[in-house]
């Protein structure tokens, strides 16, 4: 399956996970650029907060797939 560049959304998987929890991503934001929208920033460079980008961890996610694009199925367990 293949999806046009334009229909996928890539974020900063760490940068995410502040979100998710609440945490502050600094610097401070503004209301032109809020603080959640540098996710979306791949560039985004912080000390111990974002890394460089050839060391960061990109999530990739798109609206839908057809259920013929499935390859298998595997169950996720947490620890």
């Amino acid at each position: 399956m293949s999806v046009q560049e334009n229909e996928v959304l890539l974020s900063d998987f760490e940068l995410w996970h502040y979100v998710l929890n609440g945490w502050p991503i600094p610097p401070r934001g503004t209301i032109r650029s809020p603080r959640w929208s540098r996710i979306f920033d791949l560039q985004f460079r912080y000390r111990d907060v974002a890394l460089p980008f050839h060391q960061k961890r990109i999530q990739a996610v798109f609206w839908s797939a057809p259920l013929s694009a499935l390859r298998s199925v595997a169950p996720f367990v947490s620890r």
